[in-house]
Order: C-alpha cells, then sequence, then structure tokens
C-alpha cells in the first residue's frame, strides 16, 4: 500500500464513520440501555432501547463500507486490523451483544461501553491520521464519477522477489486484460498504470467503464466457481496429510480442475453477450478465443493467490453532478456499468488459501520467451 493509497483508504474510513453517525448513534444505544439497567420495570424505557438500536443498526446498514473491495477490506484487516469495526461487523456485534445478553441488561451494557469506547478511539485516530497527511500534503487516489481501474496484487512468493519474474507476471497481466479492452472498445489501447505498490507487488491500472464491466464480470463469475475447488483444495490438503497417495492426490486435482473447466465457457459467453449488449461485439470469433485465455488464467491467478479486483465508486445524484463537464454524458449506460460493477465489488471475497494450488489450466511460458514483444501463450 503506498501513501496515496493510505490516505485514500484513511479518508474513506473517516467518511465512513461520519455519514453513519455511529458515535452518536452508539451513545443513545448506550444511554436508552442504561436506563433500562437502572429502571427494568419502566416500558417506556424498553422501547426506547428498542428505537435506539433500530436507528443505530439502520445508520450502519447504509454504511459506504459496503462498498469496499475485499483489497479495502483486508488492508484494514490486516493492516490496520480494525476490521471489526466496519459497518457490517459492528452490525454483527451489536446483534450478538444483545442476543446473548438478553436477560441479563447490565452485561449487556458493559460489553456496549467496550465498544463504545473503542469506536471512538478509532474514530480519533482517523481523524489525528487525515490531519497529519494532509499537512504534509500527501494526495490521494481518489476515482472521479465514471473512472474506474483495476488492482492486481501479486504474491512476492509467486515471483521470489526476482525482477525478472516479476516482469514477466506485468507481461502476463497485460496479455490477460487486452482482451477485456477489445471486447470493450474494439481496438487495444495500451494498459494504463496508475501506480504500483512494492509492499506487496501490486498494480493499479485504469480501464474504460465498459472493459471494467467485462473484467469485474470474469473476476466475480470466477471467485464464484473457485469456492468449490476451494473445498477440495481444503480437503486436499487434509488427505496429503494423512499420507494419502499421489495417485489419488492427482484424481482429486483433476476433478478441481474439470470443474473449472467446465464453468469457463459459461463465463466468457457472459462477457461476449455483455459486450455485445453495449454495441462492442467485434472480431467475435478471435477475442472469444482469446478471451477463453485469459479466464483461465485469471482462475489460475486466484488458485496461486493473486488478488485481482476491479474498483469503482458509486455515482452522483443528481443534484451532486459536477458543473465542469466531467460527468460523461452517456449517463444511462454508465449507471447500468457502475451498478453492476458496484455489486459484483461488493460479493468479491478472497479467502485464505491451504494447502498447495491445485489448478493447472495454464503453464507459463519460460522467462527467455516473455519478451513482452508478443503474445506468451501462443
Amino acid at each position: 500500500m503506498n501513501l496515496a493509497e493510505f490516505h485514500t483508504l484513511m479518508r474513506a474510513l473517516e467518511d465512513d464513520v461520519k455519514s453513519t453517525d455511529v458515535l452518536s448513534r452508539l451513545s443513545e444505544l448506550v444511554a436508552a440501555l442504561e436506563r433500562v439497567v437502572a429502571s427494568p420495570a419502566e416500558g417506556s424505557y424498553q422501547q426506547q432501547l428498542s428505537q435506539s438500536r433500530d436507528v443505530l443498526l439502520s445508520a450502519l446498514s447504509a454504511s459506504p463500507s459496503k462498498y469496499f473491495t475485499p483489497r479495502w477490506r483486508a488492508l484494514v484487516d490486516e493492516e490496520l486490523h480494525s476490521s471489526d469495526l466496519l459497518a457490517d461487523r459492528l452490525i454483527d456485534l451489536v446483534e450478538e451483544i444483545f442476543a446473548e445478553n438478553q436477560i441479563t441488561p447490565q452485561t449487556a451494557l458493559e460489553s456496549l461501553r467496550v465498544v463504545q469506547e473503542r469506536v471512538a478511539g478509532y474514530a480519533s485516530a482517523l481523524t489525528s491520521a487525515n490531519s497529519a497527511l494532509q499537512f504534509f500534503n500527501v494526495h490521494t487516489d481518489d476515482l472521479a464519477p465514471g473512472e474506474y481501474e483495476a488492482a492486481i496484487a501479486i504474491p512476492r512468493d509467486e515471483v521470489d522477489n526476482s525482477l525478472g519474474e516479476l516482469g514477466r507476471e506485468f507481461v502476463e497481466l497485460d496479455r490477460i486484460l487486452r482482451p477485456f479492452l477489445e471486447a470493450a472498445t474494439g481496438s487495444r489501447p495500451p494498459v494504463e498504470v496508475k501506480a504500483i505498490a512494492s509492499s506487496n507487488f501490486e498494480a493499479f491500472v485504469e480501464l474504460a467503464p465498459k472493459a471494467a464491466l467485462l473484467l469485474s464480470i470474469a473476476v466475480d463469475r470466477i471467485l464464484v466457481a473457485y469456492e468449490r475447488v476451494l473445498n477440495i483444495r481444503k480437503l486436499r490438503a487434509e488427505l496429503k496429510t494423512s499420507g494419502v497417495e499421489d495417485d489419488d492426490l492427482e484424481r482429486v486435482d483433476q476433478r478441481a480442475n474439470s470443474m473449472v473447466e467446465n464453468a469457463i465457457p459459461g463465463i466468457v459467453a457472459e462477457v461476449m453477450a455483455a459486450a455485445a449488449d453495449m454495441g462492442t461485439d467485434g472480431r467475435r470469433n478471435e477475442i472469444e478465443i482469446e478471451l477463453t485465455k485469459s479466464v483461465r488464467s485469471i482462475a489460475r491467478k486466484v488458485d496461486h493467490g493473486f488478488r485481482i479486483t476491479v474498483r469503482t465508486e458509486p455515482l452522483p445524484d443528481d443534484d451532486e453532478v459536477p458543473d465542469d463537464g466531467s460527468y460523461p454524458p452517456d449517463a444511462g449506460l454508465l449507471e447500468r456499468i457502475n451498478r453492476a460493477v458496484l455489486d459484483n465489488q461488493m460479493r468479491a471475497t478472497f479467502q485464505e488459501l491451504p494447502g498447495e494450488p491445485i489448478l493447472e489450466l495454464e503453464a507459463r511460458p519460460p522467462l527467455a520467451e516473455t519478451d513482452g514483444s508478443e503474445d506468451p501463450s501462443r
């Protein structure tokens, strides 16, 4: 995570706290519960408690953090250690406190005060961090209305910290993305890099809205198909630990591979249908062949721990449309694309991967064959 992304995330988290007004609503809930604890027989206090709880949960349900990409959620969890304070997790936590302490309001109150204190500290830390970043003129990498980007995280152990191996991954990622660009626009413009992060190798590339939608569909459907493979992978790791022979493990591998292979034609067909629906159905046969290679490669990347996410932000309301002409004129199509990408963005999840990679859908070419001058898959 570079400083620009860190600042963007910090600001998004602070905006999330402010938009839900979680601090004041938690305070109201704690105060309502204190009244119930002090006077448990007073029926109006019970009603106030129920109303305060509903108001808090309703506000959290509308939280902007529900649009966070898997990468941002992973950063909040692994780098900031604060994923329990995201709105959906707070909902679960509050519900759990009340469910487990229905007959012991005092215990519920004590637990809720702990949550309130932690949220207050979290909000204060976000405000301080953003103030410091602004003071030092650290810019953000916010997306303007109608802008889209793909973030591709490359596990360090996949390239052994080798510059040559990392370069080959970038060449392969370029090859994966180009068919989506052509399917969306009818041409293959260069894949433009917005930024590169080095704590974990990651590239951020700009995408036109139509290309973003097609890639978003492919990644979303691959993750759905991989859910079943993940269960097989877990089982395979257990079988290997138990001493099951390689021949039997190979049959497990074949089953996993066939499941993904069987899903790929349907994924490609859906991508092609979306391209045609947007009026960009060009060299159909050639593009379909190359999209199949790209989808197969993405599935293999997911199996090896890569994270590929497509990110955008909700479009502004009509009364927030900028006056400088930066809002795209084809608003109807853009709104449809935006909703679809956001839906896929919200569903995307990347889980811990037990055991070894199980998919062998595509073998990477030898390093010497990949100089960036031609498609390395050919």
